[in-house]
């Protein structure tokens, strides 16, 4: 069952970057939400799965009074694998808790030294957010969260857009903050360090990534066709400016966040889109139904009192 836990974990951290392809057909908001949740429960999930795979080797090593030495015959039944694999399963918990640990701990540095300070360039209130220019030629548009957030931009950017499509821009980084993405940010972040390692979890981390850009897009669009298209303007710009050297190229995300833009989505039944994301609350469920399953199949080994009941 402690395999199947993982298996589940594992099927919903992939899932989001396995159905990427069906992402351009469904409103970037509900896709991030959905792709956030199925990381986030599948990442737990694994953590928990992994847990339980260790745990029973962890009881015999300390030799617990009442559960190592009196529930030997419940801890057999609860060993997978062998002593071998219970502890690099150990060893994988001891990794993801330190890795999981440290990211957190970068994530909130990296936050407060992002931070402008009022003496470096020139600050504008704006009400719900304050708006930074800096004196540099670099092409810089980047949100910057706090109690106060911060949509940092530079000279170099007011100098490669016009009016409207500045405009646009300042709208997108706002929306991040008036949106609250930095949790997705953070979500995608952990996760990458902590399991990044699997190919099938990058991938599905650069989905939310992608989803949570299109969702700014759209929220700085407001629904308004011209808004879009000046948007959708200045990311062509910028990505040929930054990343093309002024030629035709885009990478994929941004061309696709720029077609989207031009396009309109085509509208999507509900019942597919409860068919597209029916594997996430299928996985979901049996995660619980597996986990809770194994707490009711071993309550012995966990029974207070110090004693094994028959």
């Amino acid at each position: 069952m402690t395999l199947a836990i993982v298996a589940v974990g594992l099927a919903l951290m992939a899932f989001p970057g396995l159905a990427a392809h069906r992402a351009w057909c469904r409103p970037p908001a509900e896709w991030s939400r959905v792709a956030g949740v199925s990381i986030a429960v599948g990442a737990v999930t694994l953590y928990i799965g992994l847990v339980l795979i260790a745990l029973p080797t962890l009881l015999r090593f300390a030799e617990v009074e009442g559960i190592a030495s009196m529930c030997q015959h419940v801890l057999d039944r609860l060993t997978i694998g062998g002593p071998l694999f219970g502890w690099a399963a150990t060893g994988l918990v001891a990794i993801a808790t330190t890795r999981a640990f440290l990211a957190s701990l970068r994530a909130r540095r990296s936050s407060r030294s992002a931070r402008i300070e009022p003496w470096l360039g020139e600050h504008f209130d704006q009400g719900e957010f304050e708006l930074v220019v800096l004196a540099t030629p670099a092409l810089i548009a980047v949100g910057v969260p706090g109690i106060q957030p911060q949509v940092v931009i530079s000279e170099g950017l007011l100098s490669e857009l016009d009016e409207p499509r500045l405009e646009a821009v300042i709208s997108h980084e706002a929306a991040h903050h008036r949106l609250g993405h930095r949790r997705y940010l953070l979500l995608a972040a952990l996760v990458d360090r902590v399991y990044g390692v699997l190919p099938p979890v990058r991938r599905s981390t650069s989905t939310l990534r992608d989803a949570i850009e299109q969702w700014a897009d759209e929220a700085a669009a407001r629904g308004a066709p011209e808004r879009a298209s000046t948007l959708g303007a200045a990311i062509v710009s910028v990505g040929r400016a930054v990343y093309a050297g002024g030629g035709e190229s885009l990478p994929g995300p941004l061309e696709t966040r720029a077609r989207r833009l031009e396009q309109s989505a085509p509208a999507t039944a509900l019942v597919a889109r409860g068919l597209t994301y029916m594997p996430v609350g299928a996985l979901g469920f049996t995660a619980v139904f597996l986990v809770s399953g194994w707490f009711l199949a071993s309550h012995h080994a966990f029974a207070l009192g110090g004693y094994c009941p028959t």
